[in-house]
């Protein structure tokens, strides 16, 4: 298990953990109706959206509008 499925997330957010074979992805899904923030491990992840690295506390503000629900999906 790694980064969000370690931590404790919070009501309404889920962590689901997938692979390709050749790469793992986490999809971090918000379905609180609130922001939340999840706090990730020390492993390497990278937004596959934005491409962009990943580290520290997360949160759907950048993912929603009305920043509410989101996804994230990151991969390591």
């Amino acid at each position: 298990m790694y980064g969000a499925q370690q931590s404790r997330l919070p009501a309404g957010v889920t962590a689901q953990l997938r692979t390709d074979g050749d790469s793992d992805y986490v999809f971090l899904l918000n379905f609180s109706g609130a922001v939340a923030r999840v706090e990730l491990d020390q492993n390497g992840y990278v937004d596959v959206e934005s491409d962009e690295i990943v580290t520290g506390q997360v949160d759907n503000t950048k993912k929603a509008a009305a920043h509410t629900f989101g996804v994230l999906y990151i991969r390591f």
